[in-house]
C-alpha cells in the first residue's frame, strides 16, 4: 500500500502550534474568553499582514493588542519605532522578557483610552496602526480613531469577517450601516485576506478578515459639523425597519419641527419613506447640511 505524503502546509501548521504551546505552557498562560484572547501561530500570516501596511524604516508603528509578539518582531524589523499595546499584565511581562528589539516600546494599556496624540506628536509624522482586535472594541475603536484620522496614515486590522462585511458594504444592502458610512467616508477601505479560524489557538468561532483602511487626505464629501453628521446617521439607522422619516421623528426632528425636515428631506432629493440603508454618504451629508440650517425650535 503507497504511503500518502502528509501536505507540507500541515506540517507546519503542526510545528507552529505545537510551537504556541509550548510557549503558553512555560508562561503558564491561559486565553483569556473575556478578553477575547486568541493568538494566530501562522507565521506567514503575519508576514503578509504586516505586508500591507507598507512600512518604511522611518515610520512609527503602533500595534493593538501585541499578544506574544508574533507581529511585533516583524514590525520592530522593519520600521524606527514600534509602540505595543498589549492589556493583559502577564502577556506585557512576558514581551518584556522575551522582546530582544530596542525599538520597541511595550505599554500596558487599553486601546480604547491610549493617548494616541503623544505617539503622533513625538514622531512628526503620520503614524501607522495594526492589530487583531476583539469584537467587543472593533466599532469603537474604529470611531476614536476616526477622529484623529488627521494623525493616521494607515490602519491594517484583523476583525471578525462579518463586520468586515459591513465595513466595505455597499448603500442599498443589508450590511450598510453606520460602521460603513464612516469607514468609507474617511478612507480607502477594502479586504485585503481571510484568516480562516484554524489558524488561532484557541480557535475562535468564527473566521476573521484582514481590512486595510488608507486614511483620505480629505474626506470623499465635506462634513461641516462631524458631530451632528454622526448623530444624524446613527439616528437613521437606529430603527431599520422603519422610514427616515419615522426615525428622525424619534428624535423629535432634532429639534426643528416635523414641516422643516420635511422640507430639508425635500431640498436634498429624498423621499422621506426611503429607508436610510438606501441613502448614499453624499445625500446624508446634503440633508445633515439642510437640517443644520435650519433655526432650531425655541425651548417650551
Amino acid at each position: 500500500m503507497k504511503t500518502q505524503a502528509v501536505p507540507q502546509k500541515i506540517y507546519y501548521h503542526n510545528q507552529e502550534l505545537t510551537e504556541l504551546l509550548s510557549l503558553l505552557k512555560r508562561h503558564r498562560i491561559q486565553p483569556k474568553k473575556r478578553l477575547g484572547q486568541t493568538f494566530l501561530f501562522k507565521r506567514f500570516i503575519a508576514e503578509e499582514i504586516v505586508r500591507l501596511l507598507e512600512i518604511t524604516p522611518h515610520d512609527t508603528v503602533v500595534e493593538i493588542g501585541a499578544g506574544l509578539g508574533v507581529l511585533t518582531t516583524l514590525l520592530a524589523e522593519q520600521s524606527a519605532k514600534v509602540i505595543a499595546l498589549e492589556y493583559d499584565s502577564a502577556l506585557v511581562s512576558i514581551l518584556q522578557k522575551t522582546m530582544a528589539h530596542k525599538n520597541v516600546d511595550i505599554i500596558r494599556a487599553d486601546a480604547l483610552n491610549f493617548d494616541y496624540r503623544k505617539v503622533f506628536s513625538r514622531s512628526q509624522t503620520k503614524i501607522k496602526i495594526i492589530g487583531n482586535l476583539p469584537y467587543y472594541i472593533t466599532s469603537p475603536l474604529l470611531f476614536k480613531l476616526f477622529k484623529l484620522k488627521s494623525m493616521i496614515e494607515v490602519l491594517v486590522v484583523m476583525i471578525q469577517k462579518e463586520v468586515a462585511d459591513r465595513i466595505v458594504a455597499p448603500p442599498g444592502t443589508r450590511d450598510y450601516g453606520t460602521i460603513s458610512i464612516f469607514s468609507q467616508l474617511f478612507s480607502d477601505v477594502s479586504k485585503q485576506l481571510t484568516v480562516t479560524k484554524e489558524c488561532f489557538y484557541p480557535p475562535p468561532q468564527v473566521d476573521s478578515e484582514v481590512v486595510k483602511f488608507t486614511i483620505y487626505q480629505t474626506p470623499v464629501v465635506e462634513v461641516k459639523d462631524e458631530n451632528f453628521f454622526e448623530k444624524l446617521v446613527r439616528v437613521s439607522f437606529s430603527q431599520r425597519r422603519k422610514t427616515l422619516l419615522n426615525c428622525l421623528k424619534s428624535a423629535h426632528y432634532f429639534n426643528r419641527g416635523k414641516q422643516e425636515i420635511l422640507t430639508a428631506l425635500e431640498c436634498s432629493g429624498i423621499n422621506p419613506q426611503r429607508r436610510a440603508e438606501t441613502l448614499t454618504i453624499k445625500e446624508f451629508n446634503s440633508l445633515c447640511q439642510q437640517i443644520a440650517s435650519i433655526k432650531p425650535l425655541p425651548p417650551r
